[in-house]
């Protein structure tokens, strides 16, 4: 027992080492990072001037009042153009191929300008007649062929002092050099940036290509949006190939703002900019007809300007972060620490805890410092995700066997818990995984092995004074393999709701709780911790010097593992702001207590009334 303390100790003076430097420094970028730019859709724009008589250009600085200064802008298609009146289908002509479909142009300047891009783009294109163009695109690829850009339009944008984000579509499989002859129109000297329309991004199916786009955002200094949940094709593999010119940018698309309310779409672009550090909104309107439809669009984009001010944020222009990561010494310290407490959850069970150690130190070192660094840098953090959460839980159970379970061996919990919270904030706190082009390994791993270990701890402890044989076999009545089985679909439940993309969504309930608690507490607490978590350990307060049934102690003990893990998962975005994740964990607490109050009023009651009824003979 003594050697584990002063293992635990040394382990956490090591993170403390590491905090002492880092923390600053993360803190303090942080602060930097809270411009943000918000930029509006012209095809938006457009649509609403349709709609209600008004000129775009009018539109667009009523809008720039309310703190939108610019401007993305798609190139054309031909089921854009044709909903807007300027392309309109032509008859096939007698004998024409049956490959090709006509369409009348009136304007001759747009009428070259897709020619060429056609042209450009390997497609075929005829002129027959005044106007008349016959073209081999198909009905399916109407909305996916870039055919040029409005370059009136954007030398107007640029000349009223907006800035100007081109959205290009890619036609997959496009060659390197077409990309060049792209990237060389005279139109990219305009723009400050690119976020790519539809579901993959420009030169995708091509890894030269790809290449060849990230090389020319570099050369030009424009930075492309990574927007995040819309998982175009090619993404990560641009991402990962020009960190140095990519900015987190966040957008509801048209299909979904349907089944949003201004209030709700913006509540999700905050959410957004708070929690994850988007740091570029791509704000689409709502085009729906409406008698007020302008009236609408002005007070949801005057209500996000004005919450993200209320908020802290600043308005201005974005800038793609510079690189950053820990140094080395950092990661040594990280690893040392993780190793340690590794090795104590392994000597919970097994012999040769020192060999594990030197084992966990080698591999993880060898990793990290001479061979793939972010790969060792996840591995480290995946064994602080697996042994920080199980040592802290395994220190509650043994204070509680032995009756010692008080505030300061809560106290000692927490802290192993917050040193490996620190040990993934830190270490992970690298341009990419900010971006999220990387990311912690293991989700779900992190969230089943804890509480495995955390099973088979509860049994070998002593602490239910029963083995694992009588406490299954043995001692259960029928209402607790009830109690058990429900619990078992819980388990199940729990499993898919975590990871990045849980396999089942939040509930209506469960949605409307998260959005009242983001307005009284700003940051949401996680349901994990202040339902099932600290509650499960305020009753195991409650009852350390009192009897109590192994399958209760096996539930409270699984639930307070539950809250650990989740608590040590918050770090692991890293993304989000550090001390808003701080703000989350003290929310819970603070939430768990009354939550837990109320559970040991329901408990005493059920007892009272289990008592009742048993006199009564029922």
């Amino acid at each position: 027992m003594k050697s584990r303390v002063i293992v635990i100790a040394l382990s956490v003076i090591l993170i403390a080492i590491a905090s002492v430097f880092l923390v600053p420094e993360r803190l303090e970028r942080e602060q930097e990072w809270r411009t943000v730019e918000k930029a509006i859709d012209w095809w938006d724009i457009e649509i609403l001037a349709a709609r209600t008589g008004a000129d775009p250009m009018e539109l667009l600085e009523i809008v720039r009042e309310l703190g939108y200064g610019t401007v993305g802008l798609s190139d054309y298609d031909l089921r854009s153009l044709q909903q807007v009146g300027k392309v309109s289908p032509a008859p096939r002509p007698a004998g024409a191929p049956r490959d090709r479909r006509y369409f009348f142009f009136p304007d001759e300047a747009l009428r070259a300008e897709i020619l060429n891009q056609l042209a450009l783009l390997g497609k075929q294109a005829e002129e027959i007649g005044v106007g008349t163009v016959g073209v081999n695109v198909f009905q399916e690829e109407e909305d996916k062929v870039s055919l040029g850009w409005n370059r009136e339009l954007i030398s107007e944008l640029r000349e009223r002092g907006f800035r100007v984000i081109l959205r290009p579509r890619n036609l997959h499989g496009l060659p390197p050099q077409v990309i060049e002859e792209l990237f060389n129109d005279e139109v990219w000297d305009q723009a400050v940036g690119v976020i790519f329309s539809g579901d993959e991004v420009l030169g995708n199916g091509n890894r030269a290509s790809l290449e060849t786009v990230a090389r020319i955002l570099r050369e030009r200094d424009l930075f492309w949006g990574y927007v995040e949940f819309v998982g175009q094709k090619g993404e990560v593999t641009l991402a990962s190939l020009v960190p140095e010119q990519t900015v987190r940018t966040h957008s509801v698309p048209p299909d979904e703002l349907k089944n949003y309310t201004p209030t709700t779409a913006r509540d999700r672009l905050l959410r957004a900019v708070r929690e994850r550090s988007i740091r570029m909104l791509y704000v689409r309107m709502f085009t729906a007809p409406s008698h007020i439809i302008l009236e609408h669009n002005t007070a949801y984009l005057s209500s996000l300007s004005d919450e993200l001010e209320r908020g802290g944020f600043i308005k201005g222009n974005v800038e793609p972060l510079s690189p950053f990561s820990p140094p080395q010494w950092a990661h040594l310290l990280f690893i040392l620490s993780a190793s340690l407490v590794g090795s104590l959850v392994w000597g919970a069970f097994l012999p040769g805890k020192w060999g594990i150690f030197v084992l966990l130190t080698a591999f993880l070192g060898t990793m990290t410092f001479l061979g793939d660094h972010t790969s060792g840098m996840k591995y480290t953090a995946l064994v602080a995700g697996l042994a920080y959460p199980t040592l802290s839980t395994f220190l509650l159970i043994d204070a509680f066997r032995e009756k010692r379970l008080d505030g300061k061996a809560i106290a000692t919990a927490f802290l192993v818990i917050f040193a490996g919270a620190f040990l993934v904030a830190l270490s992970l706190f690298d341009q990419l995984f900010v971006l999220r082009i990387e990311q912690y390994w293991g989700v779900k791993i992190s969230f089943i092995l804890p509480l495995i270990f955390i099973a088979l701890y509860v049994f070998r402890s002593g602490v239910l004074g029963v083995s694992l044989g009588q406490a299954v076999l043995g001692t259960l009545k029928r209402y607790e393999l009830v109690i058990l089985a429900v619990l078992g679909m819980g388990f199940i439940l729990y499993i898919t709701r975590t990871g990045n993309f849980p396999l089942l969504p939040a509930g209506a309930i469960e949605s409307r709780m998260r959005s009242l608690l983001e307005q009284i507490m700003f940051m949401r607490p996680r349901t994990k911790e202040f339902l099932i978590g600290y509650p499960a350990l305020w009753v195991l307060l409650a009852y350390r010097n009192k009897p109590m049934r192994a399958v209760y102690q096996v539930v409270l003990w699984l639930a307070l593992g539950v809250g650990f893990v989740t608590f040590f998962n918050s770090f692991c975005h890293i993304h989000t702001d550090f001390v808003f994740v701080l703000l989350r964990f003290l929310n819970a607490l603070l939430l768990s207590i009354p939550v837990g109050l109320i559970y040991l009023v329901g408990i005493w009651i059920i007892l009272f009334l289990w008592r009742k009824m048993e006199r009564w003979g029922v």
